[in-house]
């Protein structure tokens, strides 16, 4: 039997996870209540740094401007997000989470971020810069492969 070189090593290990992640996006969302692609918009929104425009959700997600609309309507029937008129133009809306509505739904996924934790603390600094530039570069080589949002 051959040994696995790292990138294989890299690329099996990620491969192995993936479907337990899949698997708790499904039983999350079932248990919020809305649909696994609302659970994703509803997890993108989380990750940005204050209120989003649909349209950035849809460029950031790959979902058409008119599923974005479906999505933020049942997120904000169940009480996850608000939409805010802006004030510069009436016609247009910010999204925001309502965080204390998330937060049920956010520690679902504290046992990866507990697990993660906890690995890291048997790597340097060093080691941990690679793997940081590792995750940085897979996030940017996956962005320029998403097709464009269908509009």
């Amino acid at each position: 039997m051959t040994a696995l070189s790292n990138r294989e090593i890299v690329r099996d290990q990620f491969q192995r996870i993936l479907p337990r992640l899949i698997l708790l996006y499904a039983d999350v969302a079932k248990a919020g209540g809305i649909s696994e692609v609302a659970l994703q918009a509803l997890h993108v929104l989380t990750l940005h740094d204050g209120a989003m425009y649909p349209a950035e959700l849809s460029a950031q997600t790959g979902l058409p401007r008119s599923t974005v609309t479906r999505v933020l309507d049942k997120l904000e029937e169940a009480g996850f997000v608000e939409r805010v008129r802006t004030p510069e133009d009436g016609r247009r809306f910010a999204v925001h989470v309502r965080k204390d509505r998330v937060a049920p739904i956010s520690a679902r996924f504290d046992l990866y971020a507990d697990a993660m934790s906890e690995t890291t603390l048997g790597f340097t600094e060093a080691e941990l810069s690679v793997i940081a530039r590792y995750w940085q570069e897979l996030n940017r080589a996956v962005d320029a492969r998403q097709p464009s949002p269908s509009l």
